[in-house]
């Protein structure tokens, strides 16, 4: 089975050799393996990097965003796999055997993603923690759907090719945020196909975030995203998962007691107990071994500063107009193997009807409210059903 490699680098001229050879060393034919590195508008040395090891490098000359380069990949692809990994996630040796198994033998499995863990410390811990206490990606492989989720990574997946032709591609209004292959995951759901998580696919991940700054740009791009996969998923009509701890999850009962509190200052302790309750519906955390308190009660604290950010992040998306495709043609580079050039154009369709604003409002505010009520109602009966 052909699995096209497409490997997404934005300034990653220090990892894409490493994440290339990973590819090479696979313990899967190499005749069957094709690697695509699509350079999102890289600065650095990125794509003379890439071309040292002899692979297609797809140059494009300013960043579009990692939707617009995934779906480049997916164009210049010719694999009947499609398996993305992002430049600075160096994979396991057996990722391709194991992925070539899984889809030979389960032929109504349209994907399969792996995991993966950050091997340095400080606040990475913070990710790592919430990683593995929420995100329902432990030791054991599992079918996923709307009714058994977890969050798809597309850092570490894959997809046959027919998923594209019958979902479409990754939706490029999704530039600059986080949640686009989360928001593709609910598209193919939707469509009753079936997805897997294989932990036997893994790799680390070398993304250092023990820098505030980039710490800070990580959440926002987190919190930012899931509202845009929030609002985006009503605009489509999409149906939800019951319930998730790890990144599908708003605190309404919170922000409810939160404008309370704000209000009549009776309200105040009410709104403690409440966050208290969100605490506890993370309780997993506690139980992870390897990792200090501190760095468990800083990963507490890191849940519940996102779940206030998306409060006050989600009104205003709920009034932001939504294109789910950006305008204009995509200028880029195709450098072959034997270092041959050629100039492209890609231009992707928009096909989102006109509809008058207030009405998009109006649809969005009654179904955010009847999906957060729905969810934290899920999330008391899932707190109470642990305590017996």
């Amino acid at each position: 089975m052909k699995i096209s490699v497409v490997i997404i680098a934005r300034n990653e001229g220090k990892n894409i050799n490493k994440a290339i050879q990973l590819i090479y060393e696979q313990n899967y034919p190499k005749k069957e393996i094709e690697i695509i590195v699509v350079s999102d508008g890289s600065i650095d040395n990125t794509v003379k990097m890439a071309l040292q090891k002899s692979v297609k490098v797809i140059v494009l000359k300013k960043s579009f965003g990692i939707s617009v380069a995934r779906n480049i990949g997916v164009l210049e692809a010719i694999g009947e796999i499609i398996f993305f990994i992002d430049a600075h996630i160096f994979i396991n040796k057996n990722a391709f055997k194991v992925l070539n198994k899984c889809f030979n033998q389960c032929s109504n499995i349209y994907g399969i993603c792996g995991k993966y863990h950050t091997p340095f410390k400080g606040l990475n811990s913070i990710r790592n923690i919430r990683y593995k206490a929420l995100s329902g990606k432990d030791k054991t492989s599992r079918v996923i759907n709307l009714d058994n989720f977890a969050t798809f990574s597309s850092g570490i997946g894959a997809f046959r090719r027919s998923v594209f032709n019958k979902v479409g591609f990754f939706k490029e209004n999704f530039r600059g945020f986080a949640g686009e292959d989360i928001f593709f995951e609910l598209q193919i759901l939707n469509k009753d196909m079936l997805l897997y998580f294989e932990p036997r696919i893994n790799g680390l991940h070398y993304e250092n975030n023990n820098n505030l700054k980039v710490f800070y740009h990580r959440i926002y791009k987190e919190v930012r995203g899931f509202c845009k996969v929030i609002i985006s998923s009503i605009d489509c009509g999409l149906r939800m998962p019951k319930i998730d701890k790890y990144y599908l999850h708003f605190p309404f009962l919170l922000s409810i007691f939160l404008i309370l509190s704000w209000i009549r200052i009776e309200f105040i302790l009410i709104f403690c107990l409440i966050i208290i309750l969100e605490v506890v519906y993370i309780k997993n955390i506690w139980f992870l071994k390897d990792y200090h308190f501190k760095e468990k009660i800083f990963t507490v604290l890191y849940c519940l500063l996102i779940a206030f950010l998306k409060i006050l992040f989600i009104p205003f998306f709920i009034f932001q107009p939504i294109r789910l495709s950006i305008n204009g043609k995509i200028k880029m580079i195709i450098i072959d193997k034997k270092k041959k050039k050629i100039s492209k154009n890609y231009k992707f369709k928009d096909n989102q009807s006109a509809q008058s604003y207030i009405p998009i409002i109006t649809k969005r505010i009654y179904n955010v409210l009847k999906l957060f009520s729905k969810w934290e109602i899920m999330k008391i009966i899932t707190i109470i059903r642990s305590q017996n």
